[in-house]
Order: structure tokens, then sequence, then C-alpha cells
């Protein structure tokens, strides 16, 4: 969740102040971290509750995907290396509304091209969907559809060559790796480890 810095040295992080008070905040230091204040509170997403959340910084913008027990949702923040300014840019835009997972997750990676790739949690299974530089969501799609075990904790990395690294469990106590190529395919399934934790506190971050 950050903190991400600037080009300036400005500092920003996602919060939200406490369990009973489930709201959307950015905060900002300009003193290297000395002290903290809220930017562009009047206008911060209307959806707290923040249970799976990602952030993603392109150097300009934190780009941020959260999955509530209800749906999953898409903001953007403009820090002060934006031209237009700081402030919030996109807020609650709505993605998924999938069925509630054992444990609320979410990832995204940013391509050069403009382009996010967002994953998250769907009671069984993890989908992902991709949006365009244009700002249109793709199709969901499934990850692992042929297996009966849930997936959880999934992690996304942006490659080199535009792929997308993603690595997540299953509630056997395995790990898994594949990518997610350029047209939104995805390569076969790698193991990676065996013998973790069955738990869903176990399987829930890897």
């Amino acid at each position: 969740l950050g903190p991400w810095q600037t080009a300036d040295g400005n500092l920003y992080f996602l919060m939200e102040p406490s369990e009973t008070d489930n709201m959307m905040m950015i905060v900002r230091s300009r003193d290297e971290g000395a002290s903290w204040l809220e930017s562009d509170g009047a206008n911060r997403p209307a959806t707290g509750d923040l249970e799976g959340v990602a952030t993603a910084f392109d150097g300009a913008r934190i780009h941020i995907l959260h999955q509530t027990s209800d749906e999953v949702l898409y903001h953007v923040f403009r820090t002060s290396a934006d031209e237009q300014g700081e402030g919030w840019e996109i807020r609650d835009e709505h993605l998924a509304s999938p069925t509630e997972p054992p444990v609320q997750v979410a990832d995204l990676a940013l391509r050069s091209d403009g382009s996010v790739v967002g994953i998250y949690g769907d009671l069984h299974k993890l989908r992902y969907r991709i949006r365009t530089p244009e700002g249109d969501w793709g199709e969901a799609r499934v990850v692992a559809p042929d297996t009966n075990r849930d997936l959880s904790g999934p992690v996304l990395a942006r490659a080199n060559d535009e792929s997308v690294h993603l690595a997540y469990t299953e509630f056997d106590g395995t790990a898994w790796y594949r990518r997610i190529l350029p047209n939104g395919e995805l390569t076969t399934a790698q193991l990676v480890a065996d013998g973790l934790g069955k738990d869903v506190e176990d399987a829930g971050g890897i």
C-alpha cells in the first residue's frame, strides 16, 4: 500500500483511520514522513470497508483495487507529480460483484500502454479483468477453472515483455505461478511450493 514517493519527494499511502471508521484516505507527507495529512478528503471514495486492497504507482497516479464483501472497485488518485494536480481522479468505479470469497483479496499491475490488470476473489476461485487505456474493463476470466480447490492470495507483477506474473495459493497447501500474457491468456500453472498451511488464514496471502 506504499508509501509511494514522487519525484519531488512527497510521500503518499492509503489507509483507513480505524476498523470502526471505514473510509478510504490518501495521506501525504512533505517532510519525509515526520508528519502526515489527508489529501483531498472532501472527495474521497464513498466506499469504505478496506478488506482486500492493493495499490500500484505509475510515477504520477496511485491506482487502487478494492474488494469488499459485495463488490470490487477501482480508484485512481493523482499525486503532486501529476500535471493536473493532487486529488481523486476516479472514485468507486465498479468492475465486479462476485460471490463473497473466504478472504477478500485483490491485486493489480500496470502495463506501459496504460492498461491495468486486476485480480480478485470470487467464492472458490480467482478472477481477473483487464482495463484498456480508454477505461473499458474486459470480460472476467477465471484462474484454474478446472480445479476443485479454493484459490486465494494472488500477487501480480508486470514483466518486461508486458505480460504479468501471477502467484497464488490453493487451500491444499500449495502455491502456484503463471503468467497473464499480453493477449489476456494464462500460461500453464507451475508448482512453486507445497506443504503450506491449509487454513483460511494461511491461504489468504503469498
